[in-house]
């Protein structure tokens, strides 16, 4: 087991955002979730993402009442869009997705926010943290362990 820190084990997409106003989203009306920082807010007609990969609120509601992300994995194949108010990763090779993914979800996530009023997470203070890394092998246990609890 190893400590790493996130910007070395993840690939960042954030320049892939692109946010819809409530209006353009009325004009796209469709079948493909648009993700913003709580979760999916609209569907519409195009996507930008195809694949898993872990949201992570950016700004507003970034926070569980545990101090907990509020983060999201999406499906594999599934075709999505995301508005700039989440962050957009995934593990990089060698390291399960669903692990990070499980992993995140149980940090404290306070030590990333800024922001009195308006809380946010930026990618420089999220890229900053510090997980715990497990062995391919124990990934694939836990993910295992963990997807059967669900």
């Amino acid at each position: 087991m190893n400590v790493a820190i996130l910007s070395d084990i993840v690939d960042v997409f954030d320049c892939k955002r692109k946010p819809l106003s409530t209006m353009m989203r009325a004009h796209m009306k469709g079948n493909i979730p648009y993700y913003s920082a709580n979760g999916i807010i609209d569907y519409i007609n195009q996507s930008a993402f195809c694949g898993e990969y872990i949201l992570i609120a950016e700004d507003g509601s970034v926070k569980t009442e545990d101090n907990h992300p509020v983060i999201k994995l999406t499906k594999p194949g599934e075709r999505f869009w995301v508005s700039n108010h989440a962050h957009v990763i995934r593990a990089k090779n060698g390291i399960n997705n669903k692990y990070l993914f499980y992993n995140l979800s149980c940090i404290n996530i306070n030590q990333c926010i800024t922001g009195a009023v308006q809380l946010k997470v930026s990618q420089e203070n999220l890229l900053r943290l510090k997980v715990v890394l497990h062995s391919p092998e124990q990934q694939q246990h836990i993910v295992g362990t963990t997807s059967s609890l669900q």
